[in-house]
């Protein structure tokens, strides 16, 4: 009990959420450990970070993504989110057909970066 600190969230309409009338469906599910699209960027981080002096892979994402118009300006995602979001960007590359929104956690008080998920 209480050892889930790792979120995916899932917002899905239309036929993928079999769905007979256009309204949207949201799931949150909860695992101990990163799953799925977290633990690739934390894994993808980790080596970014031996590679690159310490850069944050994460971060470049959402600056990149911001410079192209498609990521929250700071103003809008503290009044969005407040202070548990660092970016909030909609990717490039989504994995599915109508778009993702992806959403970075601030730094916990250890110093590990949380990954808010789609």
């Amino acid at each position: 009990r209480g050892r889930a600190k790792h979120e995916v969230m899932f917002w899905n309409c239309f036929h993928s959420a079999g769905a007979s009338q256009i309204h949207p469906h949201m799931q949150m599910q909860l695992f101990e450990g990163p799953v799925a699209y977290e633990a690739l960027l934390r894994d993808q981080n980790a080596r970014y970070r031996q590679q690159h002096q310490d850069d944050d892979l994460c971060q470049l994402m959402v600056r990149v993504h911001g410079h192209l118009g498609l990521a929250l300006s700071d103003e809008d995602r503290k009044l969005a989110f407040g202070d548990s979001v660092a970016g909030c960007w909609a990717t490039l590359t989504p994995r599915v057909g109508g778009g993702e929104l992806c959403a970075l956690g601030v730094a916990s008080p250890a110093g590990r970066r949380q990954h808010l998920h789609p």
